[in-house]
């Protein structure tokens, strides 16, 4: 990737609800940061676990990224688990 990108993962935990990955969708749009999968799955208590592939310019981006999905109505937890 010559643009100095590199690919990340995260999860994101939340109670599921209607609107809940446009939301999510739309940080990364806003950041202009290009979502190469997402996969939601929800367990019988209703939460879900999104997991997303992105390509990022870095840490400081995937911080920041990190801090505004935490501040989405119904976001328990957000982990990454690469990059």
């Amino acid at each position: 990737e010559s643009f100095g990108e590199y690919h990340a993962d995260i999860n994101i935990y939340c109670q599921d609800r209607s609107g809940l990955l446009v939301d999510i969708t739309r940080i990364f749009t806003e950041r202009d940061i290009n979502i190469s999968a997402i996969h939601s799955t929800t367990n019988k208590q209703g939460v879900a676990t999104i997991h997303v592939s992105f390509n990022t310019k870095g840490r400081t981006q995937i911080n920041s990224l990190i801090e505004k999905l935490r501040q989405i109505d119904n976001v328990l937890d957000i982990e990454r688990t690469t990059g």
